[in-house]
């Protein structure tokens, strides 16, 4: 491990939970995310560029550091308290220091939420927004660079798509994407804003393989090569959760609760 990521991991450890208001103490009960990123600067680290040299991860004690020559841009807003990351298509994402395992294991259920931005139009925008390491058929959450559509990609070694959304996100603002699935049986949900716009009644599983299960951000695939993101990343929740059951809805409104709060802060600036 490079020295700039064990100082990012050393840090990361020193930073406290994200447990600053009622609600957000709710979702760390509840949801238990394996991963939290938020757009908050104290969890950003810059290198002499002013690009990203880490994202901490609010709820876990790891960092994404990134890999190759052209890191993810950090931009500060006026208010100083909020940043974001601009993904410039390069094929250069994060990735996990720690190789922990975060995508839900086989059998289980899972949720994956992101915040984005599209400033370039459907033609451009998009790729993987987070995604496996693995060669073929990686799990990830990624927005079609054709159509603007997102989609939660499908199990560990079958191709398709576990869920997808109806919309597209082309409209220059900031906005929320969530895919959410059972896992042992049938059923997903793909929200935009907080709207379900789809649901799926697929049979869902998940690799244990533990290269499965580790993520990227920014890409996927080996290096995280494979559809490179093209968009403004500001927040990212996953979590081995089932938000299409009823008796978890209260879990469900959390979570959009948070992230329409990080839209109302970037819009803010």
């Amino acid at each position: 491990m490079l020295a700039a990521q064990q100082n990012a991991q050393i840090i990361n450890a020193n930073l406290p939970k994200v447990t600053t208001t009622a609600r957000q103490a709710r979702i760390l009960a509840n949801a238990a995310p394996t991963l939290w990123l938020k757009p908050d600067s104290a969890y950003f680290a810059l290198d002499a560029n002013g690009n990203c040299a880490a994202w901490y991860d609010a709820a876990n004690p790891r960092s994404f550091v990134p890999v190759g020559n052209s890191p993810p841009s950090v931009t500060a807003l006026v208010n100083s308290a909020n940043s974001f990351l601009t993904f410039a298509g390069a094929g250069s994402p994060l990735f996990d220091a720690t190789l922990a395992n975060i995508f839900p294991a086989n059998g289980t259920p899972g949720t994956v939420a992101a915040l984005v931005y599209n400033t370039t139009g459907a033609s451009t925008f998009g790729g993987g927004v987070i995604g496996s390491p693995l060669s073929s058929n990686q799990f990830s959450l990624y927005i079609n660079t054709s159509t603007g559509s997102y989609n939660l990609q499908g199990e560990i070694g079958v191709s398709g798509n576990i869920v997808s959304g109806t919309s597209t996100i082309n409209n220059g603002a900031w906005t929320t994407i969530l895919g959410s699935y059972t896992g042992s049986g049938s059923g997903a949900i793909a929200q935009k804003n907080g709207t379900t716009e789809t649901t799926s009644a697929n049979t869902l599983a998940v690799s244990t393989a533990s290269t499965a299960l580790q993520a990227i951000i920014g890409g996927y695939g080996p290096s995280g090569a494979t559809n490179p993101a093209k968009m403004r990343i500001a927040a990212l929740m996953v979590a081995s959760v089932d938000l299409t059951l009823a008796a978890n809805a209260s879990i469900l409104a959390d979570i959009n609760a948070e992230f329409a709060a990080y839209q109302t802060l970037l819009v803010a600036g």
